[in-house]
């Protein structure tokens, strides 16, 4: 009876495995043959996109990581920006009649798309890129005639501002501020692999140079936008820990450089909290974080393991100092399972470059002998020290994290015993606007800028030191000493200053 019973039972459990097996089979089915539907059309879509734009201009450029081009609806006005040579071209194909509606239409082409050469402006413009005083449609020359027809294809080409990647870096850094705090990711760390993969191109295609995104032959494998997602890697399990689905990003939504940016830092929140979360030491784990956002955490653990296991590698880790542990990356240790060249100079070149969005303790040293050297006040320099090194954040109003005009606000409270207004624009209004000149400036005085292009007159705001040095909350560093001389960004953005406190 016993030995019935249980047998019954087994058919019961087997045929409850059989019938799961077969469902999942089926959805597995389902999923790949509507993965290959789409595919199928992707790529019935490439072609004849392809097709169109070969007709209209004879020649197709495509998104690469050297060169960000887009094209109108009608594939008969193409913008690009070439990061290399610096410039902007803009084309389009009309006949001598038509040539002025042509000019609308690639004007409204670059109004649409300067957005996305820098989403995280405040403002729609390339402005912030280029002189828009160059940028005349309506003086572009024929360069060449139309394969589809007789029709003439216009050609202008306008150089970029040449500090435009610091421009670009500056508007950026926001945004990754946001995005790393809400990850519990670190800013520098974010910045340095932005600046590392893509030199904040947020165009940027494979570094194969391989065809467009939308190119389904060499889209999911290989690296785009500004973080370098790899659609079926970071991608995936970005968008997973993101939005809680597992899903492949569409190339549209790659191409979105917010969606790439939190991709991007939500794929290292994984690395740091998930993959590498036993290892004790911070350093460490944040240089086997780096190594793996390029080759993945499978292959780090296969240095530091010979079978490649999490549990292993991670305990190897923890033995090492974080100096070992970039020997064991770079291979100087452990050539056998180390990554080759260029992938062992990967993690120095990141590490390299965030010092750069960062306040050492050894800097911020260097800063407080500038400012004891410099600074008369007694008060201003004990305040102007203790906020040295603190990072920025908008809408920060603390010592953990302070936005520009919230450090001039608590420097003027703390050093001078007098309340100021809380933004720039109200600092530069209430106080007559540009009214010290640049001969006068004095200690104290506060000095503005304009870094964004977005109707009001200033934009960012700082403290006159001496020297030709002021003090001020950076957003892509935080709390440093600048030279207004030296600084070509600072100094080309220099709008006036004016003196809150009379009599100092």
């Amino acid at each position: 009876m016993m030995k019935s019973a249980l047998s019954i039972l087994l058919l019961l459990l087997t045929a409850d495995h059989t019938y799961a097996s077969n469902e999942f089979e089926a959805y597995r089915q389902k999923e790949n043959a509507a993965f290959k539907a789409y595919t199928e059309k992707m790529e019935r879509e490439w072609k004849i996109y392809l097709a169109e734009i070969e007709n209209n201009f004879g020649t197709v450029e495509l998104t690469s990581d050297k060169k960000w081009v887009n094209y109108s609806k009608n594939k008969r006005s193409r913008f690009s920006l070439d990061y290399d040579k610096g410039i902007i071209t803009v084309e389009f194909v009309a006949d001598e009649k038509g040539k002025k509606a042509a000019v609308k239409e690639a004007r409204e082409l670059i109004r649409e798309k300067s957005k996305e050469i820098n989403p995280f402006s405040k403002v729609p413009t390339l402005t912030e890129n280029v002189d828009p005083g160059k940028l005349k449609l309506e003086e572009a020359e024929p360069a060449y005639r139309s394969r589809k027809d007789s029709r003439q294809v216009y050609r202008i080409t306008v150089p970029l501002n040449e500090d435009r990647q610091e421009n670009n870096e500056v508007q950026i850094a926001e945004s990754v501020r946001d995005m790393t705090f809400k990850y519990n990711v670190s800013y520098d760390l974010v910045m340095a692999i932005i600046k590392t993969e893509s030199n904040f191109n947020i165009g940027a295609g494979s570094k194969k140079e391989t065809l467009d995104i939308r190119n389904p032959d060499v889209y999911e494998n290989n690296p785009w936008g500004l973080m370098q997602i790899v659609p079926l890697r970071s991608g995936r399990e970005g968008w997973k820990k993101a939005r809680g689905k597992d899903k492949v990003p569409t190339a549209d939504e790659l191409l979105d450089p917010r969606t790439n940016l939190e991709l991007g830092v939500a794929y290292l929140s994984l690395l740091q909290y998930h993959y590498f979360d036993g290892v004790k030491n911070g350093v460490s784990r944040e240089l086997v974080m780096i190594s793996a956002y390029r080759q993945g955490p499978e292959k780090v653990y296969g240095i530091f393991s010979d079978k490649g296991k999490k549990k292993e590698a991670v305990e190897q880790i923890n033995r090492l100092k974080p100096g070992e542990v970039t020997g064991w990356l770079s291979g100087k240790i452990r050539e056998k399972t180390a990554p080759k060249a260029p992938l062992n100079q990967y993690v120095k070149k990141v590490e390299k470059e965030r010092a750069n969005y960062r306040v050492e303790e050894k800097e911020r040293k260097e800063l407080e002998k500038v400012a004891k050297r410099i600074v008369k006040k007694p008060e201003l320099l004990a305040t102007v020290k203790g906020w040295l090194g603190t990072p920025y954040r908008y809408g920060g109003n603390s010592r953990k994290a302070v936005d520009c005009s919230a450090f001039t606000m608590n420097v003027y409270s703390q050093a001078y015993s007098r309340k100021i207004p809380r933004t720039s624009n109200q600092q530069y209004t209430r106080y007559g606007r540009s009214s010290v000149k640049k001969r006068d400036r004095k200690e104290g005085d506060l000095i503005y800028f304009k870094t964004l292009y977005n109707g009001k007159p200033v934009s960012h705001v700082g403290i006159w030191l001496d020297e030709d040095r002021f003090v001020h909350a950076s957003s892509s560093k935080g709390v440093v000493i600048s030279n207004l001389s030296r600084d070509r960004y600072w100094s080309k953005r220099y709008v006036g200053a004016n003196r809150p406190a009379k009599g100092r």
